[in-house]
């Protein structure tokens, strides 16, 4: 059995339809929800079909059960109603991920008497520990800065860029920042608080909006609030029971047994009391919303409840903010720590990072098999709003992944020890084919359903492996020229609105992923020989400009991106 419903997400109040392919006896319907048992009901059968009609259900997220015990299918209904207005500024655009310590020097450079400074920018190993997980001390820093951002925002527009992520910039002792040292303030080492307003007037200026990387499941252990070193002039939680941050975390025995975030010492977790979260939402939030920022990255967002995210939510969306979450699986069914989470219900996020599409992606890039990209993308369709299919951010890299050159033309990493990582460098008969895997997963990206992300030198043909070395400084002036043109001109199509459109997955063998996008016709091919399609008229390639007329044949390892004409 098959089901034939294009989305299972409907409105509060809209009418359900479900409709699927199969012919049983005596089917029946069934419709559940975390609850328990909701309702019985006998489909209608007509023509080879089974089809089932509801009256408006309340929001939630559903599941059904629809044909009998030898013939069935099982899945679910998510039922939304919208409270913020989508963020519009972002619309058919691309987000641009940026790390910033290793993205362009700019500006003055403030380095601190206890941080490594590393003048070798180009082909420089940053330091790494024998093995994952081992303590690193992270305080090398290469000397990127929200200044050197700004001289390149031109750049970043013409990559098709609507939005700018920035990794954490709050003060902080570490190079990455995800162990905050003080909310309130940005890092010096990035420019401060000076650096962050002429990133974002000058951005706004070229209709771009910044993103922030909001961690507020925990802190640095050398922060003003838990300041186990002594580094700030307050009493931390570490220091003293009366200190007014002690309720924020979670002390076994005072004061060095705390919980953290996965163990890492260096990083205790969070109390969400209230004193927290007021802190958060009516002084950080309400101070760089003020300042002009367009949206936060909320970092594992799974451990934030409900309600400290409805009210995060009500806080940014005042200013139109985009509001996404840091979520690996499919976002609209996620239990995590026990607790079903209601991300797309309309009072909390906007999207979540596209994880399960990247996998589909690699998989069938490397693989040559379309199948799992076709299931997920099938899947997500169905079970995300159409907001939240829209403003999902698809990745292929971020910082917590091998970069996506190596992914595709690398030798695989294996067992291989950091040491062996640090040396290991594709050959460029392995550089080109992964290029060319690369702008064909580049094309997928900019095209299906979501908005996507562009981790800083994927574009630009950075390799590495797993972190640090997926946290190289950015190449300026020894790009691959060809993939940064390549990605200009798909963001260029997509900001012309070709990539708006409801998503139609079509029928092909496994090493082909096909679809139509609106008007667009995306044709991609993995197999060894050339793939024909037939057309319905005549196309002309937005890729190269070729036209075509009832037939267009895809070379291998290859797409093309065609409009009617």
């Amino acid at each position: 059995m098959e089901i034939l419903n294009r989305r299972l997400s409907f409105k509060k109040g809209e009418k359900i339809y479900i409709a699927v392919k199969g012919n049983v006896k005596e089917p029946r319907f069934a419709l559940w929800n975390d609850d328990g048992h909701i309702l019985d009901k006998t489909p209608k059968t007509e023509n080879g079909r089974l089809t089932v009609e509801l009256d408006g259900l309340d929001v939630g997220l559903y599941f059904f059960f629809i044909g009998n015990d030898d013939e069935n299918v099982t899945e679910q209904i998510t039922v939304y109603q919208n409270e913020y207005s989508s963020p519009e500024f972002l619309r058919d655009g691309a987000i641009y991920h940026v790390f910033v310590d290793r993205f362009n020097r700019g500006g003055k450079f403030i380095p601190r008497d206890d941080s490594v400074y590393r003048d070798d920018w180009h082909d420089a190993i940053p330091m790494f520990p024998e093995k994952p997980g081992d303590p690193i001390a992270n305080n090398e820093f290469f000397g990127g800065t929200l200044y050197g951002v700004v001289e390149k925002l031109d750049y970043i527009k013409s990559l098709g860029v609507k939005c700018i992520y920035l990794s954490p910039i709050f003060e902080a002792y570490s190079n990455h920042k995800y162990d905050t040292g003080d909310y309130m303030k940005v890092d010096d080492a990035f420019g401060g608080d000076e650096a962050l307003q002429k990133l974002i007037d000058e951005a706004k200026k070229r209709g771009i909006g910044i993103m922030l990387d909001g961690v507020f499941n925990h802190t640095g252990d050398n922060s003003i609030y838990f300041n186990r070193y002594g580094r700030y002039d307050t009493v931390g939680a570490y220091s003293s029971k009366e200190s007014p941050y002690y309720d924020w975390y979670f002390f076994d025995e005072h004061p060095d047994k705390y919980e953290c975030w996965w163990g890492v010492k260096i990083l205790p977790k969070i109390r969400p009391v209230e004193a927290f979260r007021r802190y958060i939402c009516e002084e950080v939030l309400e101070k760089y919303c003020k300042m002009g920022v367009m949206g936060w990255r909320l970092d594992v967002v799974d451990e934030l409840d409900d309600e400290f995210l409805c009210r995060i939510a009500k806080t940014v969306k005042k200013y139109g903010c985009y509001l996404l979450g840091e979520v690996w699986e499919d976002g609209s069914n996620k239990i995590a720590y026990g607790n079903r989470r209601h991300y797309f219900h309309g009072k909390q996020l906007d999207g979540v990072m596209n994880y399960p599409l990247r996998e589909g992606i690699i998989d069938y890039l490397v693989w040559k098999n379309s199948d799992l990209l076709k299931n997920t993308a099938k899947t997500l369709i169905l079970h995300y709003p159409p907001e939240a299919q829209r403003y999902t951010m698809s990745v292929l890299g971020t910082h917590d992944t091998e970069r996506i050159l190596t992914v595709l033309g690398g030798e695989f990493s294996g067992d291989k020890t950091n040491k062996e990582l640090s040396k290991i460098k594709m050959s460029e008969k392995e550089r080109e084919f992964g290029k060319k895997l690369l702008k064909c997963g580049y094309l997928i990206l900019f095209s299906l359903f979501g908005t996507p992300c562009i981790y800083y030198g994927d574009e630009a043909g950075l390799e590495g492996y797993r972190d640090p070395f997926n946290r190289r400084p950015y190449p300026w002036g020894r790009e691959e020229k060809d993939l940064v043109e390549f990605i200009q001109k798909l963001g260029s199509i997509r900001c012309e609105g070709n990539f708006g459109g409801e998503v139609e997955l079509l029928e092909t063998g496994n090493k082909s992923f096909c679809y139509k996008v609106g008007e667009t016709l995306v044709l991609t091919n993995m197999d060894e020989n050339a793939l024909p399609f037939e057309l319905d008229g005549r196309y002309f390639d937005m890729l190269d400009g070729k036209l075509y007329d009832g037939e267009v044949t895809v070379p291998a390892y290859s797409g093309c991106c065609l409009k009617k004409i």
